[in-house]
């Protein structure tokens, strides 16, 4: 049996190479993926050209229907002001776009740049900057190479609350163990966690 998804994946690949060709400075790797994921979250999401570049409209960040179309058909790139636009009416983070589709996670590789390839899940720790893309050591616990990445990585105070023990939404953190493979519990002030 055919696999759909991969013909429609080779079809893609085969149109890309096409438009690519003729151009002097062609979409890399990551510009392709950002191109992809617009596309299969839009219509995961059943939004029409229009109504995705409505929601741009009113994010102050128009990009008309056909701007929109050139872009999921490798034709026009992505700036920044334009991903972030894109992640936040799609409902979603820049790293989501930016990340490259892969149906084995762990073993799998994914192209960051038409030099650099990784796995998919350390792709994923590097754009989400919990992980430098190249490491020795797989081990759970952080090493100094690591938390030296984080502090250069992360925005200048998320480290910080982080280890103050407070949440993205201002809550604060209480450990259950010092076991890295159980989650932290998100409590207020008043010792509940908010969602009472």
């Amino acid at each position: 049996m055919i696999d759909a998804t991969l013909i429609a994946d080779k079809m893609i690949s085969i149109a890309y190479a096409c438009v690519m060709a003729e151009k002097k400075n062609p979409l890399g790797p990551s510009g392709v993926s950002v191109a992809q994921n617009i596309r299969h979250l839009r219509e995961g999401a059943n939004l029409t050209y229009a109504e995705l570049g409505r929601k741009l409209e009113s994010m102050g960040r128009p990009i008309p229907t056909l701007g929109l179309r050139k872009i999921e058909s490798f034709e026009r790139r992505v700036d920044a002001d334009d991903l972030v636009a894109l992640a936040l009416a799609l409902d979603v983070t820049p790293a989501t776009l930016l990340m490259p589709k892969s149906k084995d996670w762990q073993m799998g590789s994914v192209q960051l740049t038409d030099t650099v390839a990784s796995t998919p899940q350390r792709a994923w720790e590097w754009l989400t900057a919990d992980y430098p893309l190249q490491r020795d050591n797989t081990s759970p616990e952080p090493t100094r190479t690591t938390l030296e990445f984080r502090m250069r990585a992360r925005p200048e105070g998320a480290e910080l609350m982080s280890k103050l023990g407070f949440s993205p939404e201002g809550r604060e953190r209480r450990t259950r163990s010092a076991s890295p493979t159980k989650p932290a519990e998100w409590v207020g002030p008043d010792g509940h966690d908010g969602d009472d």
